[in-house]
């Protein structure tokens, strides 16, 4: 749920949101189109993919947990926010070269016999 949906107002119910896939996610090549204008493309990481590559904690090997996700949003939110552009764009490089985190439709092909 995002605060809009819940009625919150920024500066009145809670002082500021903070995307935590906009700290991890690593910017790949340009794509160019056939009029030479490039756009600039990201790649986005799973908090659970994101957590076991740098922690090498998996978050989510059973239920969901919405607490654990806070958790551990803010422990990556802590550790990273004050590190150098440098040192992000590495810590970036090495959770994109960790091995493929397999999603929920991945690990649970069939959910309650459906």
């Amino acid at each position: 749920l995002r605060s809009s949906q819940l009625s919150l107002k920024e500066g009145v119910d809670f002082h500021t949101s903070f995307d935590l896939a906009e700290m991890f996610k690593l910017r790949i090549a340009d794509k160019w189109t056939p009029e030479g204008v490039g756009s600039l493309r990201f790649r986005f990481f799973s908090l659970r993919h994101t957590v076991l590559a740098l922690t090498g904690v998996d978050m989510q090997s059973d239920d969901h947990n919405p607490v654990d996700d806070a958790v551990y949003s803010v422990r990556l939110y802590e550790k990273y926010k004050d590190v150098s552009d440098e040192h992000m764009e590495a810590v970036r490089v090495s959770v994109s070269r960790a091995p493929v985190t397999p999603s929920f439709a991945q690990r649970w092909v069939v959910l309650e016999g459906v």
